[in-house]
């Protein structure tokens, strides 16, 4: 039964991870930065020189997409206090008689 949920799951793994943008399952969100060395690197040691360009910038519509995510959320968070605070009331109130 374990191996079939993994085969289940797998799909839907990917159609979220599409659904937040992301190229895979697995894609990592964090980006490496790189600079330079002030150090000069050790006579014996081996120079990695290999030319990189950058794959993805955080641009306008990305920081206003994060932004346009959080509140959202917090409409969302705020509009579903009220009705809880009404059931737990309501919950202590049967609990009480």
């Amino acid at each position: 039964m374990g191996a079939s949920t993994g085969l289940v799951h797998a799909p839907i793994r990917l159609i979220l991870a599409e659904f937040r943008g992301q190229q895979g399952a697995m894609a990592r969100r964090k980006t490496t930065r790189l600079r330079e060395a002030r150090n000069p690197a050790p006579p014996a040691g081996a120079v990695i020189d290999i030319p990189f360009k950058v794959v993805r910038k955080n641009g306008f519509w990305t920081r206003m997409r994060r932004r346009l995510y959080a509140v959202l959320i917090a409409a969302a968070i705020g509009m579903s206090l009220p009705p809880l605070w009404l059931l737990l009331q309501r919950l202590n109130d049967m609990a009480g008689r």
